[in-house]
């Protein structure tokens, strides 16, 4: 199964996505923040759980842009080959 970082900072968006990529068969992580996206990616690797295979990153957040987030994750050789849309 798929696993797909969900990362908005409007809940409701995040419980939307996360509906519909359920019910298509996706695991979800969900993250409500850049700082909890790039925190989740790290455990994730550290922790040996199977790996995120897409992320979908809103661009519009607080404290953290999803432009920024993104540049994070492209530096990190743990995270830089996962597509994100």
């Amino acid at each position: 199964m798929s696993r797909i970082l969900v990362v908005d900072d409007i809940p409701a968006n995040v419980e939307i996505l996360s509906i519909h990529l359920n019910d298509e068969g996706y695991e979800v992580v969900e993250a409500l923040s850049g700082k909890q996206a790039l925190s989740t990616l790290h455990q994730s690797a550290q922790d040996g759980e199977p790996e995120i295979d897409l992320i979908l990153l809103d661009v519009m957040m607080p404290i953290m842009s999803g432009l920024e987030v993104l540049a994070q994750i492209k530096k990190d050789p743990l995270t830089q080959n996962i597509p994100v849309i």
